[in-house]
């Protein structure tokens, strides 16, 4: 997998792993979705985290990313989905 996947997060088939930078002071993954757009990721991932038992706030969307922030029990995960020419970046981060 990618850098430190959160535990019991969903992961989504179909992503490439890429690598964080590694002098954040967070945990973050990244996964990469050739010929997908920012939005088809996002319905995805809320459908999995939905099923996962994941609940997540409402997204806010700007011109460079959708974001939102879930919930697991104590877990807390960031989203950031960003679209990159053709195609689209899933970023999760530990919160």
């Amino acid at each position: 997998m990618t850098d430190p996947w959160p535990e019991g997060f969903p992961i989504l088939p179909g992503g490439t792993p890429r690598s964080a930078p590694a002098n954040l002071p967070v945990r973050v993954s990244i996964l990469e979705f050739e010929g997908k757009t920012r939005e088809e990721i996002e319905t995805a991932l809320r459908s999995e985290l939905q099923r996962a038992g994941w609940t997540a706030d409402p997204a806010k969307a700007g011109p460079e990313a959708i974001r939102f922030a879930t919930k697991h029990g104590d877990r807390s995960v960031s989203v950031s989905i960003r679209g990159h020419g053709n195609s689209a970046v899933l970023q999760v981060m530990v919160i």
